[in-house]
């Protein structure tokens, strides 16, 4: 078998698998979300924006709420301590590992639900596709 032919194998295996088992899996459990550009937190579906919810890159999924076309997930997350540090330097007090509750809203680009297991899979394999393109 030509090099060129194991190489695209390759590459159709890697493409295959990271569709099956990427963040993005529809196979596996999406019970995170991914919060870009700081998105507003609420205290209930509908209620006050939370004030300690700033700079939350990622939350665990806990519940989830439909509320006619709008739906709203109950997100847990927590900091860890130079965030805490980071924030209590802009006058919030956050707890370092103490984890706290919200709501967000679904349906906006900023809240993006994935599935953790997928993006530690990628975490962890990320290397061989860097690898194979610093070969190439």
């Amino acid at each position: 078998m030509q090099l060129y032919t194991k190489i695209l194998i390759g590459m159709g295996v890697g493409a295959l698998l990271g569709a099956v088992l990427g963040p993005n899996s529809s196979i596996l459990p999406q019970d995170a979300v991914k919060l870009r550009g700081n998105p507003s937190v609420f205290d209930k579906p509908g209620g006050q924006v939370l004030r300690e919810a700033k700079n939350i890159d990622t939350a665990r999924i806990v519940g989830e709420q439909p509320m006619g076309s709008i739906s709203w997930l109950q997100v847990r997350w927590s900091y860890s301590p130079p965030q805490a540090l980071a924030l209590a330097n802009k006058g919030i007090s956050v707890k370092a590992t103490v984890p706290y509750q919200g709501w967000v809203r679904t349906g906006s680009a900023q809240v993006t639900r994935f599935a953790p297991i997928g993006q530690t899979i990628i975490d962890w394999t990320e290397w061989i596709g860097r690898l194979f393109l610093a070969l190439i």
